[in-house]
Protein backbone atom coordinates (compact mmCIF):
# COMPACT_ATOMS: atom_id res chain seq x y z
CA UNK A 1 0.00 0.00 0.00
CA UNK A 2 1.58 3.39 -1.24
CA UNK A 3 0.91 6.19 1.15
CA UNK A 4 0.77 9.80 0.63
CA UNK A 5 2.67 12.04 2.93
CA UNK A 6 1.02 15.18 3.94
CA UNK A 7 2.41 18.53 1.87
CA UNK A 8 2.84 21.65 4.40
CA UNK A 9 5.03 24.95 3.03
CA UNK A 10 8.17 25.51 4.71
CA UNK A 11 7.80 28.65 6.94
CA UNK A 12 8.15 31.91 4.98
CA UNK A 13 9.40 35.15 6.67
CA UNK A 14 8.43 37.78 4.31
CA UNK A 15 11.93 40.44 4.39
CA UNK A 16 10.58 43.12 2.62
CA UNK A 17 7.27 45.90 3.61
CA UNK A 18 6.72 45.44 -0.28
CA UNK A 19 6.04 41.82 -0.22
CA UNK A 20 4.22 41.96 3.01
CA UNK A 21 1.75 44.28 1.20
CA UNK A 22 1.55 41.82 -1.59
CA UNK A 23 0.63 38.75 0.96
CA UNK A 24 -1.69 41.00 2.75
CA UNK A 25 -3.58 42.49 -0.34
CA UNK A 26 -4.23 38.84 -1.66
CA UNK A 27 -5.45 37.53 1.20
CA UNK A 28 -7.54 40.66 1.84
CA UNK A 29 -8.92 39.96 -1.58
CA UNK A 30 -9.65 36.39 -1.10
CA UNK A 31 -11.43 37.31 2.69
CA UNK A 32 -13.49 39.58 0.98
CA UNK A 33 -12.33 42.64 2.95
CA UNK A 34 -11.73 44.86 0.19
CA UNK A 35 -14.23 47.60 1.33
CA UNK A 36 -11.64 48.16 4.48
CA UNK A 37 -8.82 50.25 4.35
CA UNK A 38 -6.11 47.99 5.49
CA UNK A 39 -2.18 49.27 6.19
CA UNK A 40 0.18 46.28 6.91
CA UNK A 41 3.53 47.39 8.86
CA UNK A 42 5.98 45.68 10.46
CA UNK A 43 6.06 46.17 13.99
CA UNK A 44 8.98 47.79 16.19
CA UNK A 45 9.91 46.69 19.60
CA UNK A 46 6.97 47.53 22.30
CA UNK A 47 4.42 48.24 19.35
CA UNK A 48 2.87 44.28 20.14
CA UNK A 49 3.07 42.08 23.56
CA UNK A 50 6.40 40.16 23.63
CA UNK A 51 4.34 36.88 22.90
CA UNK A 52 2.35 38.36 20.06
CA UNK A 53 3.32 37.95 16.48
CA UNK A 54 1.32 40.16 14.74
CA UNK A 55 -2.01 42.41 15.91
CA UNK A 56 -4.49 44.01 14.48
CA UNK A 57 -5.97 47.66 15.28
CA UNK A 58 -9.03 48.69 13.65
CA UNK A 59 -11.99 51.29 13.57
CA UNK A 60 -15.18 49.28 12.22
CA UNK A 61 -17.11 52.61 11.67
CA UNK A 62 -14.21 54.13 9.39
CA UNK A 63 -13.34 50.48 8.33
CA UNK A 64 -10.01 50.82 8.07
CA UNK A 65 -7.36 49.08 9.73
CA UNK A 66 -3.76 48.61 10.55
CA UNK A 67 -2.06 45.30 11.10
CA UNK A 68 1.16 45.15 12.75
CA UNK A 69 3.68 42.08 11.91
CA UNK A 70 6.40 41.12 14.01
CA UNK A 71 9.75 40.62 11.70
CA UNK A 72 11.45 37.52 11.79
CA UNK A 73 14.65 39.23 13.91
CA UNK A 74 12.40 40.27 16.63
CA UNK A 75 10.47 37.20 17.31
CA UNK A 76 11.41 34.82 20.34
CA UNK A 77 13.28 31.52 19.34
CA UNK A 78 10.40 29.40 20.90
CA UNK A 79 7.38 30.54 18.65
CA UNK A 80 6.12 27.75 16.65
CA UNK A 81 7.87 27.03 13.28
CA UNK A 82 4.70 26.65 11.26
CA UNK A 83 3.90 30.59 12.38
CA UNK A 84 4.67 32.11 8.76
CA UNK A 85 4.15 35.81 8.19
CA UNK A 86 1.71 35.03 5.63
CA UNK A 87 -0.38 32.79 8.11
CA UNK A 88 -0.03 36.16 10.94
CA UNK A 89 -1.63 37.80 8.21
CA UNK A 90 -4.36 35.60 7.44
CA UNK A 91 -4.71 34.92 11.20
CA UNK A 92 -4.73 39.37 12.07
CA UNK A 93 -7.07 39.58 8.97
CA UNK A 94 -9.44 37.16 10.15
CA UNK A 95 -10.27 39.36 12.93
CA UNK A 96 -12.18 41.88 10.98
CA UNK A 97 -14.04 39.18 9.55
CA UNK A 98 -15.42 38.07 12.67
CA UNK A 99 -16.33 41.89 13.73
CA UNK A 100 -20.22 41.40 13.15
CA UNK A 101 -19.54 38.29 16.08
CA UNK A 102 -17.02 39.23 18.04
CA UNK A 103 -17.75 42.85 18.48
CA UNK A 104 -15.43 43.02 21.65
CA UNK A 105 -12.61 42.37 23.42
CA UNK A 106 -14.81 40.07 26.18
CA UNK A 107 -14.20 36.38 24.58
CA UNK A 108 -10.47 37.31 23.24
CA UNK A 109 -9.12 33.50 24.32
CA UNK A 110 -12.28 31.91 22.49
CA UNK A 111 -12.32 34.08 19.06
CA UNK A 112 -7.94 33.60 19.00
CA UNK A 113 -8.99 29.33 19.07
CA UNK A 114 -11.41 30.34 16.56
CA UNK A 115 -9.06 32.86 14.30
CA UNK A 116 -6.56 30.27 14.78
CA UNK A 117 -8.39 27.06 13.50
CA UNK A 118 -9.79 29.38 10.79
CA UNK A 119 -6.51 30.32 9.40
CA UNK A 120 -5.11 26.99 9.87
CA UNK A 121 -7.69 25.83 7.36
CA UNK A 122 -7.42 28.73 5.07
CA UNK A 123 -3.57 28.57 4.83
CA UNK A 124 -3.57 24.93 4.07
CA UNK A 125 -6.35 25.01 1.63
CA UNK A 126 -4.21 27.33 -0.60
CA UNK A 127 -1.18 24.88 -1.10
CA UNK A 128 -0.90 21.19 -2.33
CA UNK A 129 -2.03 19.16 0.71
CA UNK A 130 -0.91 16.19 -0.24
CA UNK A 131 2.08 14.12 -2.39
CA UNK A 132 1.86 11.07 -4.04
CA UNK A 133 5.59 9.67 -2.97
CA UNK A 134 6.12 7.94 -5.64
CA UNK A 135 5.17 10.40 -8.63
CA UNK A 136 5.39 13.85 -6.81
CA UNK A 137 2.03 14.66 -8.31
CA UNK A 138 -0.08 16.88 -5.95
CA UNK A 139 -3.62 16.27 -5.00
Amino acid sequence: MISAKLHVPAPYFIKDIVTLEKYGRFWQRRLRLTDWRVQFVWAKPGDIKESSLGQCRWNDTRKSARILIKPEHLREPKCPEDDSHEMIIIHELLHLTLLPICPDDSNTTKEELIVDSLMRGLYHSAYPKFVDPLTGETF
